[in-house]
């Protein structure tokens, strides 16, 4: 896989009892660099190369009474006839497939073969999806042999909405064909020349019949999901799950694709965790608004560093902000850093002017400088000691409003401090930058592991659970 991650090794740190959500509504904002790094892959499969991605067949994708398919889907054109997946090869070994029908650019068809030498009348259900090209949609079919009905039996999903079943030929019928066919993503299978002309990502297939709820959380109101962040519950009976963020690798298990005549990757749907490097435009944090970088910066890099993950700031024009306003009064900001240099790692407002917005700033040279600005003015506190040593520490800043509560902590301990005034505790609305200073200035040489910006004073005893938390969490 080259720098990238297999999928399969990393997963998020989803730790029992104590996190970060202890904190309720306090938390403002938590960066967790093992969830929701979205990347912006997805394959790109050109009809007229024929390109596509295949796997021989294996019993674990053959279903009888039960199975759904999932996938969202880029169409570069609209027309009939272009193929999304199948497990079906054409008049010798039918199974099931999935294509924009025939003549109706924007509707979609779904087969399930009656016969071994099915060409396509057996089962044959339209459904009016209004899937048009130039933009994401997220497909989901199910089948459901044990129902009654063919409107029962089989449904399919655009968006999260259920859309209506047209019967062109034949039934739905109860139980699936037990073929051998190769299962194909992105074209028809055997002698038939249909592909899809377009992008495709995070296709799964279960061995059940999803409900409507299953199909929503799969969607996930239009940000999708990655593989490792399903729940137990979402993978059951899941028999395989592709990403495609760099390959064809089955995130779940061992179906594995092959690439066919050359398949690309380009911008995706924005879910999965990128692999090294691959950090494009947008993270999602498990608490908080996204973080995107700012204006006058570029984008840092994300390391998936051996399931420990940490963002790296390259200490000459990385940055990241929130793409909204996050509210810190009495605050405190706690995160897993490694610096290099000189930089900042966290600054809420508008940076050191005098202003009443500015709090929870880190600002590294020889000594770390805490600020955190009241009504105009300007509380100012430093260390004597020196972080830009290329070694992880834990660190925690808290304000609570008073000289004596203006506080940072470094691995758990607690450190002496110059310079007075009492910085005040009024919540003020506005973005978090962390990487740099609202501005050209202070970029940060080092990397982020976890942070959290929590809008309370922590109390010693809340310390003692964040603490060795963060640092049970720490990449080194």
């Amino acid at each position: 896989m080259g720098s990238c991650m297999d999928h399969r090794l990393l997963m998020p740190r989803r730790m029992g009892g104590f996190t970060p959500l202890s904190y309720g509504s306090d938390l403002a904002l938590w960066l967790d660099p093992s969830y929701g790094i979205y990347t912006d892959r997805s394959t790109q499969l050109t009809a007229a190369s024929s390109q596509y991605w295949s796997i021989t067949h294996n019993s674990s994708l053959r279903f009888t009474t039960a199975m759904s398919v999932s996938f969202w889907v880029y169409r570069d054109t609209a027309a009939g006839d272009q193929a999304y997946i199948a497990k079906w090869t054409y008049s010798t070994d039918g199974g099931w497939a999935m294509q924009s029908t025939s003549g109706d650019a924007t509707s979609m068809t779904v087969f399930l073969a009656t016969s071994a030498g099915d060409v396509g009348g057996g089962c044959q259900m339209k459904f009016n999806a209004n899937l048009g090209s130039g933009a994401w949609h997220h497909v989901a079919i199910v089948f459901d042999g044990t129902a009654t009905g063919d409107a029962n039996r089989l449904k399919l999903y655009l968006d999260g909405v259920e859309k209506t079943l047209t019967v062109m030929l034949g039934a739905v019928p109860s139980s699936l064909l037990a073929d051998t066919a190769d299962l194909n993503i992105g074209k028809f299978g055997g002698s038939i020349t249909r592909y899809h002309n377009g992008r495709m990502d995070s296709v799964r297939i279960w061995g059940r019949a999803l409900s409507a709820a299953d199909v929503l959380l799969d969607y996930n109101s239009g940000a999708g999901k990655v593989y490792a962040d399903l729940t137990t519950a979402e993978k059951v009976s899941l028999a395989a799950s592709y990403e495609f963020d760099g390959d064809g690798l089955d995130a779940h298990g061992t179906n594995d694709l092959t690439a066919m005549n050359g398949p690309t990757y380009t911008t995706g749907i924005a879910s999965g965790l990128a692999g090294d490097g691959d950090l494009v435009s947008l993270i999602v944090p498990r608490v908080g608004p996204n973080l995107v970088p700012p204006s006058y910066a570029g984008r840092p890099t994300w390391y998936a560093n051996g399931g420990k993950p940490y963002i790296s700031f390259d200490g000459v024009n990385d940055g990241l902000q929130t793409a909204s306003n996050i509210s810190l009064g009495a605050f405190t900001i706690a995160t897993n850093a490694y610096l290099t240099g000189a930089g900042m790692i966290a600054e809420h407002g508008p940076g050191y002017t005098g202003g009443a917005g500015d709090r929870g700033s880190f600002l590294y040279s020889d000594n770390p400088e805490l600020w955190a600005n009241h009504a105009g003015g300007h509380s100012l506190r430093t260390w004597a000691g020196s972080l830009g040593d290329s070694t992880w520490r834990t660190i925690v800043q808290a304000n609570g409003g008073t000289e004596a509560t203006h506080i940072l902590r470094l691995n758990g301990a607690s450190q002496s401090l110059t310079g007075a005034g009492d910085p005040g505790t009024d919540a003020v609305s506005d973005i978090l930058y962390l990487g740099s200073r609202q501005s050209t200035l202070h970029f940060l040489p080092g990397r982020i592991g976890d942070l959290c910006a929590i809008n309370a004073n922590l109390s010693a005893a809340q310390l003692a659970q964040l603490e060795p938390w963060l640092i049970a969490r720490r990449s080194a």
